[in-house]
């Protein structure tokens, strides 16, 4: 994923959201994150998702994963994590991890198609920008999945 890609992926979230994702863009560029984009025929970002090396010690972990609204259901997410995997496995780590909101019933039947498994739940939450331009925060339950390779 390049700069220039942010200003096409408004689709994947708030202005709050695509600022993170240049802050993860600059630690990229230090290794600590791989960003990777699922592209269509003409090259437009239509699915994005980071891999953090450094969330935890021993497993990697797919987050910041969104499609466009639009192009959901054509396989782009499980590209994007097929290749999320291959890095995994190529570093020698033995597990890559996830985490999904209990509602996002669609996400959740992904993940466990593709054999992750829900290894516990936590609170957690993000800063967020509203519609009039303040910032509110978002708190929410994930549920954390693994797939061991």
């Amino acid at each position: 994923m390049s700069r220039g890609d942010l200003k096409v992926i408004g689709w994947s979230g708030s202005a709050s959201h695509l600022r993170e994702v240049e802050k993860q863009l600059n630690r990229r560029d230090l290794g600590e994150v791989d960003y990777l984009v699922v592209r269509d025929p003409d090259g437009v970002p239509v699915c994005k998702g980071g891999l953090d090396w450094r969330a935890a010690d021993g497993v990697a972990t797919i987050w910041q994963l969104a499609t466009k609204g639009s192009c959901q259901g054509h396989g782009h997410a499980r590209r994007l994590i097929a290749e999320a995997e291959r890095r995994i496995r190529d570093r020698g780590l033995p597990r890559a991890r996830l985490a999904v909101e209990p509602d996002n019933a669609r996400a959740r039947s992904l993940y466990l198609h593709l054999g992750y498994v829900p290894v516990g739940e936590r609170e957690t939450g993000w800063d967020y920008e509203q519609e009039d331009g303040s910032m509110g925060f978002y708190s929410t339950t994930v549920i954390d999945m693994e797939k061991p390779f």
